[in-house]
């Protein structure tokens, strides 16, 4: 069934990063979030995402296993959000993951959730 909105679940044990993404992304997709892993677990038990956008290294989550789970589905494309040196990021690259490199490049993140977009909503 077509729809208008992607559904975007934002993963980050930071309550401001998680604040500025549904700021940025809120007015356009429909943007849920979670702080934790038992977060996660209700959310991804309550609905299904069209983008999974997580941090790597939590509290009690790895988001690259996540990543890898929900990837790995088929059912998710998956951007992790990341500080980490250049060798981990080319690490994941591999994966199939997309990787976003912390201070966040919006226009980048904004355009490749166009693409995905277009694929997903057939607005």
């Amino acid at each position: 069934m077509p729809r208008d909105k992607l559904k975007i679940l934002v993963v980050d044990d930071e309550p401001l990063i998680v604040e500025v993404f549904m700021e940025m992304l809120g007015q356009k997709y429909e943007v849920h979030c979670a702080l934790s892993a038992a977060e996660v677990q209700r959310a991804l038990e309550a609905y299904s995402y069209d983008v999974l956008i997580t941090d790597w290294n939590m509290p009690g989550l790895n988001g690259l296993s996540l990543a890898k789970r929900l990837g790995a589905a088929g059912n998710c494309w998956v951007m992790l959000i990341t500080g980490a040196d250049e060798e981990a990021i080319l690490s994941v690259a591999k994966e199939g993951v997309s990787v976003h490199r912390k201070p966040i490049r919006w226009r980048a993140l904004l355009q490749e959730l166009q693409s995905i977009e277009q694929e997903v909503c057939l607005c």
